[in-house]
């Protein structure tokens, strides 16, 4: 699939529209910086922000500048597959490209060693948390948990290179706090969202 001005500025977009309005809250500040009842959190992944474009059986990945990084990728295979058992023909989805690490969290370091170097570009993964369109139309969903459903309908749950992205419900900033504790305190996370 040829790259096109349209696509690159949909990527450059999403950063900007969506991702670039996330803001840091540290552990100690959850309880004043949040509130609410009802909750999606998920599992921050120290990778590469990538908007997924598919049409008929064809994947172009973009990362937030617009740019395409790598083309021939086995997650990219996985991802192509999947969308097309879903039965959808075009779709534009986000998310992180990582490199899975034995025994400790992924790092954004390891994302650029492993494209660079063709032993480990297999092992490269997509943790998919976002869609932005479906059939040319926007994704417009009340709440995350519909998008969560809808990529865990499509993506499966886990276990594979294109899996969605690590999510837990809480019913309250307690629970939020708790789950911190244990992605984050107790193993390392980079983070939540």
């Amino acid at each position: 699939m040829e790259i096109t001005d349209t696509m690159c500025q949909k990527a450059i977009n999403y950063k900007k529209s969506v991702a670039g309005r996330f803001m840091l809250v540290e552990g100690a500040m959850i309880s004043s910086r949040i509130a609410g009842e009802d909750f999606c959190v998920t599992r921050k992944i120290d990778g590469h922000l990538q908007v997924l474009f598919y049409e008929n059986g064809q994947v172009v990945m973009l990362n937030s500048r617009g740019n395409r990084k790598a083309e021939s990728l086995r997650c990219l295979d996985e991802f192509a597959s999947k969308v097309a058992a879903a039965g959808i023909g075009s779709a534009v989805f986000a998310a992180e490209l990582y490199f899975p690490n034995e025994g400790g969290r992924p790092r954004c370091g390891d994302v650029l060693s492993a494209l660079a170097d063709e032993a480990k570009r297999d092992a490269l993964s997509l943790a998919v948390f976002d869609i932005v369109e479906i059939g040319g139309e926007p994704f417009v969903a009340d709440h995350y948990k519909d998008v969560y459903a809808r990529i865990s309908e499509v993506f499966g749950n886990g276990g594979s290179q294109c899996h969605p992205v690590e999510m837990k419900k809480a019913a309250s900033v307690d629970e939020v706090k708790e789950i911190f504790a244990e992605w984050v305190t107790d193993q390392g996370a980079e983070g939540l969202v």
